[in-house]
C-alpha cells in the first residue's frame, strides 16, 4: 500500500519513500504518540482495548460524536452474537439475534507499529477472542488521503 501521484493512465510510476518529494505537502502518514498517527488530514488515537479513542480532522473537530459529558466515545467497539441456527445452518438468522451481542471487553493483547511513515503509518491491534478465535486489526493512514482504512483479519 502506498501512494504514487502524477501516474499516467495505464502507467507505472516507482515511488521511493525516502524521496519526501513524493508526498503531498503536510500530508506525510507518521506516528505522532504511544497509539497514535497522522496524515494531516486525519489524527488517530488508539485506546488500550484497540478502539479509536479519537479521531480528528485537520482542523482540530473531534469525528466521533461525544457522550452526554462532552467525552468522544469509542468507535469501531467490536461485539460478537451467538450464532445457533434453529432451522438451516447457513442462512438461518434468529429473529432476536441482537439480542445476545455481547461487546468484546478487555485490553488488547497486542499493540504496535507497522509502519511509520513517510508513505504509511500502521499501527496494529492483536486479541484472542473466545478459546480458539484471534482478531488482528491494522489501522492505517496512507500519506495524502483523507481516510482512516481499518483492516480486520478473524481467524
Amino acid at each position: 500500500t502506498g501512494l504514487c501521484v502524477d501516474v499516467p493512465a495505464r502507467g507505472v510510476r516507482v515511488v521511493d519513500p525516502a524521496a519526501r518529494a513524493a508526498w503531498p505537502a503536510g500530508h506525510e502518514a507518521r506516528v505522532v504518540g504511544e497509539r497514535a498517527i497522522s496524515n494531516g488530514f486525519l489524527s488517530a488515537t488508539i485506546d488500550d482495548e484497540g478502539r479509536i479513542a479519537e479521531l480528528r480532522r485537520a482542523d482540530g473537530a473531534l469525528a466521533n460524536a461525544p457522550d452526554e459529558l462532552g467525552a468522544p466515545q469509542p468507535m469501531n467497539q467490536l461485539v460478537t452474537y451467538v450464532d445457533r441456527p434453529r432451522r438451516w445452518e447457513a442462512w438461518d438468522i434468529a429473529r432476536d439475534y441482537q439480542e445476545q451481542a455481547t461487546r468484546v471487553m478487555g485490553p488488547a493483547d497486542g499493540i504496535g507499529f507497522t509502519a511509520r511513515g513517510p508513505a504509511e503509518a500502521e499501527l496494529v491491534v492483536e486479541r484472542a477472542v473466545g478459546r480458539a478465535s484471534r482478531i488482528v486489526q491494522r489501522y492505517r493512514l496512507v500519506a495524502g488521503s483523507p481516510r482512516l482504512d481499518i483492516v480486520t483479519d478473524v481467524e
